[in-house]
């Protein structure tokens, strides 16, 4: 999770608008970082955020669960992608060569 971290995204069409006065003012105010936590300690609160959810049970899809929760887990839910996408038996890859003999 230390790796991937939290990273800020930035839209690309609010870096190129250009706004003035008193938007500009507090949108300067908004983008003041607030160093209270570090990328370590927002990673073991999310975590700890996550075990304590109750578990679902064989009937849930653990792909809409995480397409659902994304905003909440956004570190967990980038490792879950990265490992739900790897298939668990490889019959598929072996039919496919009994096909082509």
């Amino acid at each position: 999770m230390d790796e991937i971290g939290y990273q800020i995204e930035v839209d690309e069409h609010d870096k190129n608008t250009n706004i003035g006065g008193l938007a500009a003012f507090l949108r300067n105010l908004s983008n003041i970082p607030v160093e209270t936590n570090s990328i370590q300690d927002l990673n073991q609160i999310e975590l700890d955020k996550y075990l304590s959810l109750p578990s679902v049970g064989l009937h849930c899809n653990p792909l809409k669960w995480w397409k659902i929760f994304y905003s909440e887990f956004p570190t967990l839910a980038k490792l879950a992608m990265k490992y739900l996408c790897i298939q668990g038996t490889s019959v598929p890859s072996e039919r496919i060569f009994s096909c082509a003999g």
